[in-house]
């Protein structure tokens, strides 16, 4: 009669519950605060006495970064690119830092 021994199977070793959680969570938190970000500079720059809709500084920026060719204004051009971005830009800066 043999004797027969069993050895256990080193247990898995576990990571930190929280430092994977924890790293997920401030990857989402950043990304969503640059969403929320780009969001409110977009619907800063349509406020003003000239009527620039949402979709025209959408256009307009992504012709300016040459990610697209559409047909815009040029007083509304003006009006975005000039004036109202670079505003908005300042003010969101200031109030960051």
């Amino acid at each position: 009669m043999g004797h027969t021994s069993t050895v256990a199977a080193p247990a898995p070793v576990q990571q930190h519950p929280s430092g994977s959680r924890h790293v997920l969570r401030a990857a989402t938190l950043a990304l969503v605060g640059v969403v929320v970000l780009l969001v409110s500079v977009a619907f800063a720059i349509t406020l003003g006495p000239a009527d620039v809709l949402l979709v025209n500084v959408r256009d307009i920026v992504a012709n300016h970064l040459g990610l697209a060719d559409i047909p815009v204004r040029l007083t509304k051009d003006a009006i975005v690119w000039e004036e109202r971005l670079p505003r908005a830009l300042v003010a969101d800066r200031k109030s960051v830092v």
